[in-house]
Formats: structure tokens, sequence, C-alpha cells
């Protein structure tokens, strides 16, 4: 009957528990006065340990030869107009420009670039901006290229999502505004290639996708820590310079069938430019991070190699979530009435080995699922059960207990 009793009353604790982490997991609020740790944890997540230290980037097979990234450097229009004549010549079946052309200098280069644009229409993607307030993507566009340009060309939007205002982790394949059908720069660029891409996107029916990534930065340069430590080359990177001086050297099939990005990598190959340049989880420095890992364009090669590879990561319903959560607040009632019972006058440090224990186990489940199974376990919620879950076991057995108890034999649910 003990056992029974003390079942009921870890069912309402944890209940109560989840039911209390909920709303404060739903305030606006720095949730600092809840627990530093927690705060410290907020702006991290199990992805950015995973990539960076539980994945071989040295492997063969992620080189994708689907790919090759240019350069702009400081963008150089006859130059630029000229690199995608070559591309557009030598049968690249894509042509990604992430590049904005906002001004217009009336002048002979300016009309070279929009014939060599033209005549690559319909390869040709260009880039432009959307509209973010809070870190949302809105459907109003913000920056865009020229009508001179882009007249009659594809486009996309080249935002990355944050899911804490710091670190790339995600991307929204598209948006509708209205009745219009507004795709991402990357998804724009891989249905090109795969054009049942788009269908499968939505069947998928997120509003963001998590960015599986497995490509790190190319380039001499970003061959650095905590950038590039090991030297991994996943795609070919050229300069726009080189390519149009040496460009007899690239056989007719080189760019034959390829998707050809276009954009800045560093204003030339021996800068360590700042520029356009983003902290992901590949960053080997995942805590405390002070160079950021990935250009821009590089993120969408990741994003476009795993769209076409189909290499989603899946997540974890919100439902399996608090699930979770309820499991460990249920467990952690009987743990703590254990160690208090046996251990009274080290209750608390035993208790506080208990939760390390319960947290390192949980994060190190995490880690192997996603490394080896692509299932991403949102781990934010979960660790705060676990810091703040004997506070709220304090709170439940000296304030609230005997009221349970009251009620359960009001309505004879114990004896």
């Amino acid at each position: 009957m003990t056992r029974f009793r003390n079942s009921i009353h870890a069912i309402v604790y944890a209940a109560l528990s989840l039911c209390l982490l909920y709303i404060l997991h739903l305030l606006p609020v720095n949730q600092l006065f809840i627990d530093p740790f927690s705060e410290a944890i907020k702006h991290h997540d199990v992805m950015d340990i995973t990539f960076s230290k539980f994945r071989d980037h040295n492997k063969s097979g992620l080189f994708d030869n689907r790919i090759i990234i240019i350069n702009s450097g400081v963008t150089d229009r006859a130059k630029l107009a000229q690199t995608i004549d070559l591309v557009n010549a030598k049968g690249a079946a894509v042509i990604g420009l992430d590049l904005l052309l906002d001004t217009l200098y009336e002048n002979r280069t300016d009309t070279l670039l929009r014939d060599a644009m033209q005549n690559a229409s319909d390869k040709l993607v260009l880039g432009y901006s959307l509209d973010e307030k809070a870190h949302l993507l809105s459907a109003n566009v913000s920056s865009h290229s020229l009508p001179f340009f882009r007249n009659g060309l594809q486009d996309g939007y080249v935002n990355l999502s944050t899911n804490d205002g710091f670190s790339v982790r995600a991307f929204v394949p598209f948006l509708y505004n209205k009745d219009e059908f507004k795709p991402a720069f990357s998804t724009q660029l891989a249905n090109k290639l795969d054009t049942h891409l788009i269908s499968i996107i939505k069947q998928r029916n997120n509003h963001s996708e998590w960015i599986n990534f497995r490509r790190v930065q190319p380039g001499s340069r970003s061959m650095i820590y905590p950038i590039n430590s090991k030297k991994a080359v996943h795609y070919v990177q050229m300069e726009m310079n080189k390519l149009i001086a040496d460009s007899a050297l690239y056989s007719n099939t080189y760019f034959k069938n390829k998707i050809v990005l276009i954009g800045f990598c560093g204003e030339n190959e021996n800068a360590l430019s700042m520029s356009d340049r983003y902290f992901t989880p590949l960053n080997e420095q995942y805590t405390g991070r002070s160079l950021p890992d990935m250009f821009g364009i590089v993120i969408h090669a990741n994003i476009i190699s795993m769209l076409l590879d189909k290499d989603f990561l899946e997540e974890f319903p919100e439902s399996v979530i608090y699930l979770f959560a309820f499991l460990i607040s249920y467990i952690n009632y009987f743990a703590f009435k254990t160690i208090i019972r046996k251990h009274h006058f080290m209750q608390r440090l035993y208790i506080r080995l208990f939760q390390i224990m319960e947290f390192v186990f949980i994060f190190s489940t995490a880690i192997i699922i996603l490394a080896f199974l692509n299932w991403k376990l949102s781990f934010f919620f979960i660790a705060t059960t676990i810091i703040l879950s004997f506070e709220l076991y304090h709170l439940y057995t000296h304030k609230l207990q005997d009221y349970f108890e009251n009620w359960f034999r009001k309505w004879k649910l114990i004896p």
C-alpha cells in the first residue's frame, strides 16, 4: 500500500512539475532567475558537440562533386559576366548567384553582366533578402537586385535561420506570401536538379528544417582551428580571378551538369574575412566561440547537398519531449526519496551527483541518437527538468504533499 501511495504522489509531482516547467518555458523573459545553468545552456544545442566532435569529416565519401563554389571576392562586374558566360558555355546545370546587384553604374560592364545573366536565364538563380524581425522570417522583400539585372530570372531568398539568434542551425525551405510561393535560394537551386524536391519537402510539413551539416568550410586560409583544422575538403572552391585567367585549363566537361555557386568567400584567397560568415554546429570550438566558421555560400552548399541526398534530420515531437520530462520527474521522486532516507546528512551531495549522472546519460543518449540515427532530441526542456527537479520535489513534499494526501483520502484513492 505504501508503494501505491508513493506512486500516486510521484504521478502528481511529475504532472505538477511538467505544468510549471511548461509555463516557465513559455514565459517571454530571461530565465536567469530560474537557474544560471539553464541560461548558460540555452544558447547551445546538442547539434554543436555532435557535429563538431562526433563526426569524421575526413571520410572520402563526403566530397560532393556535384557542387563547385566560386569566390567572387570584391565584386568586379566585368569578371562576374565573364565567369557566368564561361560556366554557362561549359554546361553547368545550375548557376547560383549569391550577390546583391542593387546599384546601376550605367556603364558598359552593367550591360555585359545583364547580357551574361540573360544568356544563362534558364540556369541562373539570384539571391535576395527577406525582412527579419525578432529572428522571425517574413515574406516581405528587404533587399533585391535591380530589375535591370533580374528581369525574368528566377530567385530565392538567402536568409538563414537561427533558433537562438546566434548560430545557423536551420533554414526555412519556402514561404507563402498570400498566394505567392517564395522558395529559399538553396531550395530553388536543388529543385532545378531534382524537380520532385519541393513536393517532398512540402510532404514533410515542417516550417523549417534543421541543416544536417556534414561538410566544413573549404579554402586553404580556412584550414585552421576552430574552422577546419583537420584540413578536410568537401567542395571544390576556386577564385574567380584564377578561373578567368586559367580558363583554358578547365575541360569542356569540368562544369558540365554541376551546380555552380558564386558568392563571397573572402576578398582573396589569402584573406581570412569575417564578412558574410556565420557560426555553425561544425565550429570546433562549440563553447565560447570567437571565430565564425562558415561563409553563407558554403552553408547553402551544405543545404543543397542535404536536399539532394534526402539526408534530413528528424526531430522528436513535443509530446515525446514532455513524456520524457514526465518520466524523469516520476523516477526522480523515488530517487530523491530513497537518497534522503538513506543519506540524510549528505543528501544534497548525493542528489547533485545523481542529477549530474542523469544529465550526462540523457545528453550522451541525445548525441548517439543524432550522430547515428539522424534524430534530434530537443535537450533544453529536458535539461531544465533535471536541473530543477530537486527544488520542485522539495516544494512538493514540504508544501503540497499533505494537501494532496488529504484529498486522496477524501476521495478514497488511498486508505
